[in-house]
């Protein structure tokens, strides 16, 4: 019994390995048919900038209609062999495998369940008073050097231009250190 089983299941992946090939030949069969469609779309560019520009020199209809009716012969038997594979392939699948809703909602719900683990994360700073404090101080200073900042630089004198840089790189250092407190990172090691 146990051996009509392995030898059931083998026969149901060399089938099974068999389809899979055929359904990659229809593909590629489909891809060099838009890979076609794709030269004919750069034929007319190329043709007027290989005639400096002159749009009168006629391009042969042969090299256009030829190319275009092959790809789109390409690609319609691609469907249609992609279509007869699935139906031959799908049964098979499931018996190897199983309904695929089974294990694409096992997958789905272990996705959400990590999402909301990492939404849950947050920092243990957040929910101190003073941390929380020092970071509206933080808003309002930059605020205020930001107004400051403008009237300084109103006045277009150089000292002040340098005040502002100065005000700027001291609040950059500030937002650098909230950086690193508030993700626990630190820059030495």
């Amino acid at each position: 019994n146990k051996d009509e089983r392995i030898k059931k299941i083998e026969s149901l992946y060399k089938e099974w390995l068999l389809l899979t090939e055929e359904l990659h030949q229809a593909r590629l069969k489909a891809i060099s048919a838009v890979k076609t469609l794709v030269e004919l779309d750069k034929l007319i560019p190329n043709h007027i900038i290989k005639h400096n520009g002159d749009n009168t020199v006629t391009i042969p209809s042969e090299d256009l209609a030829q190319p275009a009716a092959t790809a789109q012969v390409f690609i319609k038997e691609a469907f249609t062999k992609e279509e007869e594979i699935y139906k031959k392939r799908n049964p098979v699948s499931i018996e190897l495998f199983g309904e695929p809703a089974s294990y694409i909602k096992v997958n789905q719900e272990e996705d959400q369940r990590a999402s909301k683990e990492e939404n849950k994360k947050v920092n243990p700073l957040q929910e101190k008073a003073w941390f929380r404090f020092v970071k509206v101080i933080y808003i309002v200073a930059c605020v205020l050097a930001g107004l400051a900042s403008i009237g300084l630089l109103s006045t277009g004198s150089d000292e002040s231009k340098i005040i502002v840089f100065g005000i700027v790189v001291f609040f950059v250092l500030i937002r650098k250190g909230f950086y690193y407190v508030v993700l626990g990172k630190t820059t030495w090691k």
